[in-house]
């Protein structure tokens, strides 16, 4: 008295599935596959105002989700490996900080329906739910405003996506555009939130494995503005006549687009 507290929370092979089916009601897909590591060392003294509560040095990962549509087994999105590492939160300066956070040998199944709307918007969609509750009135005069806390930060050091493999369908064509998109790597790094500096972009992906594309650059968010400058390589353009069919009678057998040069929009 008063309490305090040190020690470390960890979670070993922890099933996604058996933590999801407590609220899976709550979302338009499934969760069948997937497992939890985490390591939280902690301490809290509650003989301060406010309470002191830091966590040091945690981590999160997860391994091998598989995320579904509800009633089918194939998965739209699976994620082998995710991890955030090096979590520091301090409640009383209401700081996050974190080292890095990073996605491998992810892939994603991603299509535009007939009415132009992706699965994914459908998917992560809120539920909707039954009839609203009725809230009595409150007949209470009101309380005084409290004292507004000061605002929460984070700071991301490094944020990195490796190997992320998207297959894209546009079946709102007559013929179906196909396109399988590879991320080898995305990088970015000094994040912070709330967002007031540039944010560094370097991106390089392949497209349907013969096109090369490269952009390294920065963008501001408010007022928005992007700088950045890009390659495209032997782009194959006979995958997207799907696109040139709806307006013209013109077929296209073989073919390749290049681009090199810097984009500004602001």
């Amino acid at each position: 008295e008063p309490i305090r507290s040190e020690g470390t929370l960890a979670l070993s092979g922890v099933k996604i599935p058996t933590v999801f089916q407590y609220v899976q009601g709550q979302f338009n897909f499934d969760l069948p596959t997937g497992t939890i590591d985490a390591k939280v060392p902690y301490r809290f003294d509650m003989g301060t105002s406010p309470m002191d509560f830091t966590v040091s040095d945690a981590f999160l990962h997860l391994a091998d989700v598989g995320l579904v549509e509800k009633g089918n087994v194939d998965p739209v999105i699976s994620i082998p490996s995710f991890g955030i590492d090096g979590i520091q939160v301090d409640l009383r300066q209401h700081k996050v900080s974190i080292a890095s956070i990073s996605l491998a040998n992810a892939s994603d199944h991603v299509w535009l329906n007939p009415d132009k709307i992706l699965n994914l918007q459908a998917l992560f969609a809120p539920v909707e739910s039954g009839a609203a509750v009725e809230r009595p009135i409150s007949t209470t005069s009101p309380k005084e405003p409290a004292k507004e806390a000061s605002p929460w930060s984070v700071a991301v050091k490094e944020v990195q996506i490796k190997n992320h493999t998207i297959r894209f369908e546009d079946r709102s064509l007559s013929s179906t555009m196909q396109a399988k998109v590879v991320v080898r790597s995305a990088r970015s790094h000094d994040l912070a939130w709330p967002i007031k500096g540039p944010i560094p972009l370097t991106v390089d992906q392949t497209i349907n494995d013969t096109g090369t594309f490269t952009l390294d650059g920065q963008m501001v968010v408010s007022p928005f503005q992007a700088d950045f400058t890009l390659a495209l390589k032997n782009l194959g353009l006979a995958p997207f006549e799907p696109y040139l069919e709806q307006a013209t009678r013109v077929g296209i057998d073989d073919g390749s687009l290049d681009i090199d040069g810097s984009f500004h929009l602001a």
